[in-house]
């Protein structure tokens, strides 16, 4: 990777490596998520490199080790990790509770029924981004590139900037970006997310539509903050002196991970034994309001009210993992699909099929895989999402199927037409697309995917690393 000598640090609240406790002895894991995959194999190929990162893990500050450390990871080879050491209270207040009850909603679109506005909350989201800002300034040379990921650290470029003028900082938003009146504006120190983020000078976006949302905000705001928008070759904000350029880069995968392999294989036709139907609906998600697993339950349930003739031939596997479930929110939501499974399964289940089978526990990569390469449909409806790999990594692994695709992930930006494109909060939609689905000629199912599998693959996450440093490194040419 061509980072013309600089040294890459990646800020992040997700540390890719965690420490855990098995039989006496401390096991280091990779931590599986959408940031760290994209960015760990990036790391470990580049001469030099820092992560800074909250810790986690249930044993990453064990024995003599201090509250901000340095250590090597995944092993002694590879590159430097520090980690932050954060109390019981900032990670109740800065990460449930400002970073996943405030901000999480507001860039979803949910307004002040979701998220609440608290001013303990936000005292502790800044204090958190002050200390990431003092870890940052600690380690610092001159000419790194620091990387800033994501929303729980939207404060960090200018705190950054403000001690160190002339650093080079970038700034990736993993989530989308709401309107104003739908959600961000709603936000009481909204003035302040924007101020911090223009101390970068890129802000990357996975969408158009992400993108123009910021970009609009940031205009409403820009008597208040004397802001300057432009539009040259990408949008620019002005402020103080202070250039911020912004840029859309859609996140990929690593396709070849999510291929099926032989050991996947011969799982995927014990699978197949197992569910003993023609037909398989596989969803996958995090317990999360945005993710529109209820809607979709409900679609599925229509579907099978309006289409007896799949009856005994179709089952849907819904894998889902738990989230943030010290929120009632999540709690609750949880509950609200209990019920619609057990609906399901109490009006149409018989002694020889299961219309439905609901996941809680973790899956392994082959498992996944392995759903992947044998289901007829990917069911990916979320209600918003910033771009959802859930959709592609489906396309990589998948031998045969359709794609249903929600309209308001970012995916669908890049992966319509060849997926079908549905309106999540609609359930008829959904139903009508899983029948449309199963009854799709042999001929368009193949030519969908073939064309699906291509984008996946041209546009993955090498592709992505490549353009975003690319053009961030062009703007100080």
């Amino acid at each position: 990777m061509l980072l013309n000598g600089k040294r890459l640090v990646i800020v992040a609240n997700a540390e890719p490596y965690q420490d855990k406790r098995e039989k006496g002895r401390i096991k280091r894991e990779r931590i599986r998520g959408g940031l760290t995959s994209a960015l760990d194999p990036m790391m470990q190929n580049v001469k030099q490199g820092l992560w800074i990162a909250w810790g986690r893990g249930p044993a990453d500050f064990e024995g003599e080790k201090k509250n901000s450390y340095i250590l090597k990871v995944p092993d002694a080879g590879g590159y430097s990790l520090k980690r932050l050491y954060l109390t019981d209270s900032e990670r109740d207040l800065f990460y449930l509770k400002a970073s996943n009850g405030m901000l999480w909603f507001i860039l979803h679109g949910f307004t002040s029924s979701s998220a609440k506005f608290e001013e303990t909350y936000w005292e502790a989201y800044q204090k958190v981004n002050k200390k990431y800002a003092r870890a940052v300034l600690e380690e610092y040379q001159d000419n790194d590139l620091i990387w800033v990921q994501d929303y729980h650290l939207f404060l960090l470029p200018e705190l950054i900037r403000k001690e160190k003028p002339d650093a080079k900082i970038a700034f990736f938003l993993h989530i989308p970006w709401s309107t104003w009146w739908d959600g961000f504006g709603h936000f009481p120190w909204r003035e302040k997310i924007i101020e911090g983020l223009l101390g970068a000078d890129l802000v990357g976006f996975h969408t158009q539509n992400w993108m123009k949302n910021f970009i609009d905000c940031s205009r409403r705001l820009s008597k208040e903050l004397h802001l300057k928008v432009r539009a040259e070759e990408r949008e620019i904000i002005s402020r103080g002196g202070h250039q911020t350029n912004c840029g859309i880069f859609p996140i990929g995968i690593d396709y070849e991970t999510y291929r099926a392999n032989e050991e996947t294989k011969e799982l995927a036709e014990k699978l197949k034994k197992q569910y003993n139907v023609k037909h398989i609906i596989f969803g996958l998600d995090r317990i999360d309001p945005t993710k529109g697993i209820l809607e979709r339950a409900k679609g599925y349930e229509l579907f099978l009210k309006e289409n007896r003739r799949f009856h005994k031939k179709v089952t849907f596997v819904q894998k889902t993992a738990p989230s943030r479930m010290e929120l009632l929110l999540y709690q609750e939501m949880k509950q609200d699909i209990d019920q619609a499974v057990g609906r399901i399964i109490a009006r149409y289940s018989r002694p020889d099929w299961n219309p439905i089978c609901y996941y809680g526990q973790k899956f392994s990569q082959e498992m996944l895989t392995a759903h992947n390469s044998i289901s007829d449909i990917s069911l990916v409806t979320p209600l918003v999402d910033g771009m959802n790999l859930v959709a592609k990594e489906w396309v990589a692994g998948a031998e045969n199927g359709v794609l249903i695709l929600s309209e308001f992930a970012g995916a669908a930006e890049r992966l319509a037409p060849e997926a079908l494109i549905v309106n999540p909060s609609n359930v008829r939609e959904i139903a009508e697309a899983i029948k449309r689905a199963l009854t799709m000629p042999a001929r368009e199912k193949e030519e969908r995917l073939a064309k699906l599998k291509r984008k996946v693959r041209r546009y993955d996450v090498n592709w992505w690393r490549k353009k975003f440093i690319k053009e961030w490194l062009e703007i100080y040419n």
